[in-house]
């Protein structure tokens, strides 16, 4: 049930077009308090907040101590904090708690990064804030989800610079990972089911697709000197020392996909849930 009292800012205001988009994807106005530690200890003991906005730079040792307690103490109260970059999101979640935080980050705590483009910022707040929304629109949050699926795929393929003159590999490499992060089962009938739907999708064979994909990794290896490397913190990561072949390739870095943006993933399968289907 709609309840905007369950929805907390804990901001000085420093992000005022991050926050405006907020209220955008939210349709209302959420209660704001600053990053005062009596202040947010106050509204916390109140127990009936389920989420928690805040930024991640303008969060004290202190501030993430009360939040973290909180959320993991309330089975149903998550927090979502906005991060700038990599070393912002590393020091809110392991500057007081440490190892520890790994079990609840993409679950209890959220991370969306704010370096990411508009559209795609806004549609990570839709999937993560839609539920608290004062109308959720299911049709647009499921668009969303595999808008952003296709963002993040793109930008790992685009890491491994598997995206040389010939672009069909590069974009069935991304078609892929879209697919499969979603659907891990799908890796296990590559031949049989994954390459003919993209082949359907692209208008093309599915020994194309195969062909392509491995001419696009070929290409990637070769730029990048021989080795391929993504990861995420300690969390999970990827290290190819050999040319990876398209279902290892596509396996690891879905799982690593799949890791990093967990509650992107949970997003889609509430959705999936409620059966409401858009094409990928």
């Amino acid at each position: 049930m709609f309840d905007p009292s369950a929805v907390l800012v804990i901001s000085n205001g420093n992000n005022p077009a991050v926050f405006g988009m907020v209220t955008e994807v939210m349709k209302f106005s959420p209660d704001v308090i600053s990053c005062d530690d009596g202040k947010i200890a106050e509204r916390l003991a109140a127990g009936n907040i389920a989420c928690i906005i805040c930024f991640a730079r303008e969060c004290t040792d202190s501030m993430q101590q009360l939040i973290y307690r909180y959320v993991c103490g309330k089975s149903d109260a998550v927090c979502v904090c906005f991060t700038e970059s990599d070393n912002d999101e590393k020091m809110f979640t392991t500057s007081v708690f440490g190892e520890e935080c790994k079990l609840v980050i993409g679950t209890k705590l959220m991370l969306i990064p704010i370096d990411t483009d508009v559209a795609t910022l806004r549609d990570m707040m839709l999937l993560v804030l839609g539920e608290y929304a004062e109308k959720t629109d299911n049709k647009a949050m499921t668009e969303a989800y595999w808008r952003v699926l296709r963002t993040l795929a793109a930008g790992v393929v685009r890491k491994y610079d598997c995206c040389g003159r010939k672009k069909y590999g590069c974009v069935y490499l991304t078609i892929a990972l879209m697919i499969v992060s979603d659907d891990p089962d799908r890796l296990d009938l590559v031949t049989k089911t994954l390459y003919p739907d993209i082949a359907e999708k692209t208008k093309t064979s599915a020994a194309n697709v195969d062909r392509s994909m491995r001419h696009a990794l070929y290409g990637g290896w070769k730029r990048s000197g021989g080795r391929f490397s993504v990861r995420y913190r300690d969390i999970c990561s990827v290290d190819f020392d050999l040319q990876p072949r398209n279902r290892e390739f596509i396996g690891e870095v879905s799982m690593y996909l799949a890791v990093r943006y967990r509650y992107i993933y949970d997003a889609g399968k509430r959705l999936a849930a409620q059966a409401v289907e858009v094409p990928a």
